[in-house]
């Protein structure tokens, strides 16, 4: 009899053992997964502000460049007017002093 209950015993510490072994690898596991997930929530808060960022240097970029195209054509044009007006003032000084 004596046997029976320290074989009874040793079974019964078996499963107790495994009962903690699976309950701490699930924790582990959960925790794992856990912090796995808050790392990717981390990761890609950072992409979408370098993204953000990205798209704001972009649309200043874009916006100079339209800037520049229209003053450039706005300068030309004002520049073309003033020597068509210029000349247009000179020949007809010209044609009243006759």
């Amino acid at each position: 009899m004596q046997a029976e209950e320290i074989v009874t015993r040793a079974r019964e510490a078996g499963k107790e053992h495994e009962r903690e072994t699976r309950t701490e690898a699930r924790e582990r596991r959960e925790k794992m997964l856990e912090q796995t997930k808050h790392d990717i929530e981390v990761e890609t808060q950072r992409a979408l502000e370098q993204i953000r960022k990205e798209v704001a240097t972009l649309t200043v970029l874009a916006t100079e460049k339209v800037m520049r195209k229209a003053l450039s054509r706005a300068t030309s044009a004002s520049w073309s007017r003033r020597r068509s007006e210029s000349s247009t003032s000179r020949s007809s000084k010209g044609r009243r002093t006759k």
